[in-house]
């Protein structure tokens, strides 16, 4: 039932935050994640944007890519699809070859480019080519 899901869901970000805490990467861009719609933990946009931009700016494709929807969405972050692109073809990148990220990031990227003409996908193309991993 509901009620269960959310203990569920409440309980992994307990966990999450732990290791966050510790510096996992994965586990500070799905707390991040959770932040921001609000499942397991109160919706708070300022923290799910700080735990996400660790995770992106460290190169966690997850967190590229939830950065990425951040941008797009205009919900936590000034709507930005340019930088969203950027952070997208970067998920990409940065994925290892997962599927999962390489799919989705393909749909986001297409929805991205509808409001890019040619000279901002190519500056998005160039921002990310010049991106440097942050040291954790």
């Amino acid at each position: 039932d509901e009620e269960e899901r959310r203990r569920r869901m409440s309980r992994a970000g307990d966990y999450f935050s732990q290791a966050a805490a510790q510096g996992d990467l994965v586990a500070t861009a799905v707390l991040g994640f959770m932040h921001y719609r609000g499942e397991g933990r109160k919706a708070d946009f300022e923290t799910a944007q700080i735990l996400i931009q660790r995770a992106a700016e460290r190169g966690e494709a997850n967190g590229m890519l939830t950065y990425g929807v951040m941008y797009l969405e205009g919900k936590a972050l000034t709507r930005n699809p340019l930088q969203a692109f950027k952070w997208f073809l970067l998920a990409d990148q940065h994925s290892g070859g997962s599927s999962t990220i390489t799919s989705r990031v393909k749909g986001y990227l297409e929805h991205a480019s509808e409001y890019l003409g040619d000279s901002e996908e190519a500056e998005a193309r160039r921002l990310a080519a010049a991106f440097v991993v942050k040291a954790p």
